[in-house]
């Protein structure tokens, strides 16, 4: 799994991220240290026997933010779900866990709005993080199985060049893509990269198509991708 690197951060070792202090807390602002937020995930996936098969993590240089991924075991054979964990100790955002997917073909990644805690660093943080995290990664089991039906649904519609650019457009109104990279999803969609998106014109092959023309932002806005599966949807909708 290749966790992009954003923002500025550089990939470090499971053991940087667990020492890494937090700064002093004030009468407001109450961070912790990133390490209890990787801790917390790691705690719940084993609580509830879920495997994690490869992890990745990212700090900026100054250590202030933390990006990791955390993919965990599927019957799949082309994707996975995977959790990403964020946490700042610049006020940038508070501490948070998000469920998606990563595609192993071009370790393309998209998250979902459907799971997520997020909770801000003010006072009492941990009395309520931990069951937070709990209840999400108790959810995970159900949240594979409504993915593994969503990706098949995207396989299995197909669309045309027509709608396909309508989308794309939409994609840039929304927020989704910006100017600079909707060149990359209409390069992606009229021959990927990959041949195994160029077998059917189909969902999934635009959605991956501005997954990877997205790559790098996921953790840093993962608004983009709730927006992108929404799109999806509504195109799926529209070829039925």
């Amino acid at each position: 799994m290749s966790l992009l690197t954003h923002c500025g951060a550089n990939r470090v070792e499971r053991e940087q991220v667990m020492f890494h202090p937090a700064p002093q807390s004030t009468d407001t602002w109450h961070p912790i240290p990133h390490g209890v937020l990787v801790d917390e995930v790691f705690r719940n996936l084993e609580r509830f026997d879920i495997t994690i098969t490869e992890e990745a993590h990212a700090m900026t240089p100054n250590g202030n933010r933390y990006f990791g991924l955390f993919q965990v075991k599927s019957l799949q054979s082309d994707f996975a779900a995977v959790i990403g964990a964020r946490n700042s100790h610049d006020k940038a955002f508070g501490a948070g866990i998000v469920l998606g997917s990563s595609v192993f073909v071009c370790d393309n990644l998209c998250f979902d709005g459907e799971i997520k805690v997020g909770r801000r660093h003010t006072l009492n943080i941990m009395d309520d993080l931990p069951g937070k995290v709990h209840d999400a990664i108790e959810k995970t089991a159900g949240y594979i199985e409504y993915q593994e039906k969503r990706i098949v649904t995207y396989k299995e519609t197909e669309i045309s060049n027509r709608m396909a650019d309508h989308a794309i457009v939409e994609m840039f109104r929304r927020g989704i893509i910006t100017t600079s990279r909707v060149r990359n999803v209409v390069k992606e969609w009229d021959a990927p990269r990959h041949p195994e998106f160029a077998e059917a014109s189909n969902v999934w092959r635009l959605f991956n198509a501005a997954t990877e023309a997205n790559k790098g932002v996921q953790l840093s806005d993962p608004t983009k991708d709730y927006k992108l599966h929404g799109l999806m949807e509504e195109l799926v909708a529209e070829a039925a």
